[in-house]
């Protein structure tokens, strides 16, 4: 068991390396909650990549004492439009970024031998403008480990960033969408363990299909079912055998079935 919030997160960063073929390059993308001096301090000294989004309104170094009155004091480096997901539509935006650095903020003195921890990284800051309503808004502040030297840097963060989504969703899914883990009345770790992994893969399955769905809809079936699977489809629909159906129109006929 942990003791703290922090070992835990820093457990499944190391441990997840050990399952990823020689070679990968990792980058450990994470929301809110792993925005702790301990997790980003493993991280570095780990040479691990990372993007976290900021949580906590720290005091930083060589700057402006808080760091969010640091960045508001910062000038906008780069104006452009990003895809807002919601509103399936573009959205004007404004990017800052640059370095920081901040100490451990837990440390107490303890003698002579007491060592100042501190953390050395690079943030960015994005902010929807223009005519988008308050509740749609966009403002992420991100710590990062990659470089971000000019806007094409900047581009690449937002970028794998927003890749997150699709974890989230994938977890929605697998906990309370239609797996429902969550709602699991087994007793044992070990039954537990067995039930999750394999909705697991249930959930990956969905999610995949769901995706396809949304990216590619008018894509053939064939792309995310597989020639039976269709097959069935068509049959439980009374749909003729030689009509082609999309990926759209098969996810639809699926979800009938409780997808």
């Amino acid at each position: 068991m942990w003791e703290k919030e922090s070992d835990r997160w820093a457990e499944a960063i190391l441990e997840t390396e050990k399952h990823c073929p020689k070679g990968t390059k990792l980058i450990h993308v994470a929301d809110r909650e792993a925005d702790q001096f301990e997790v980003l301090f493993t991280l570095i000294k780990n040479n691990k990549d990372f993007i976290i989004r900021s949580k906590h309104d720290r005091i930083i170094e060589n700057g402006d004492h808080y760091l969010r009155w640091h960045l508001n004091k910062k000038k906008t480096d780069h104006e452009f439009k990003i895809f807002h997901t919601k509103l399936k539509r573009d959205v004007d935006a404004i990017v800052k970024y640059g370095e920081i650095e901040f100490f451990d903020p837990s440390f107490k003195l303890n003698g002579l031998t007491s060592v100042k921890r501190k953390v050395v990284l690079n943030i960015l800051e994005i902010s929807t403008t223009g005519e988008v309503a308050e509740k749609d808004r966009l403002h992420w502040i991100l710590l990062t480990s990659l470089p971000l030297k000019n806007f094409g840097d900047a581009s690449r963060v937002i970028d794998y960033y927003k890749k997150r989504w699709h974890i989230e969703n994938y977890f929605k899914i697998l906990k309370d969408g239609g797996c429902k883990v969550e709602r699991a009345s087994l007793r044992t770790f070990e039954r537990l363990e067995k039930y999750i992994t394999l909705f697991s893969v249930i959930a990956w399955r969905i999610y995949y299909v769901k995706h396809l769905a949304e990216a590619a809809p008018d894509e053939d079936s064939s792309l995310s079912f597989s020639e039976e699977e269709s097959l069935v489809l068509k049959i439980e629909n009374k749909i003729s055998d030689d009509q082609r159906i999309t990926i759209r129109e098969a996810y639809d006929l699926s979800l009938r079935w409780g997808l």
